[in-house]
């Protein structure tokens, strides 16, 4: 969501659908890098647990958010706003 207000709202200020979509993976790219950092070390942690179950989960929710984080927010979001053009 904070990548596509920003890309709303440089829309708003007269970009184009291209210079809004790399001016908001630009500002907003390193944000969600972190936060995503943040995240997997606090899920990663979950994996040093004694009980498998929480172990397991610590796994699978870093594995997903690697996934969120990079792919899908960094790669796909970016590419399918810029083949869109106007519907994005």
């Amino acid at each position: 969501m904070f990548f596509l207000n920003i890309v709303n709202e440089l829309k708003e200020h007269g970009y184009s659908n291209r210079e809004a979509v790399g001016l908001a993976l630009n500002r907003s790219g390193a944000v969600i890098e972190i936060a995503g950092l943040i995240m997997l070390i606090a899920f990663g942690g979950l994996m040093m647990s004694s009980v498998s179950s929480m172990g397991q989960m610590g796994f699978f929710l870093t594995l997903g958010l690697l996934v969120d984080a990079t792919v899908d927010t960094l790669l796909i979001t970016p590419a399918l706003m810029l083949l869109l053009d106007e519907y994005s």
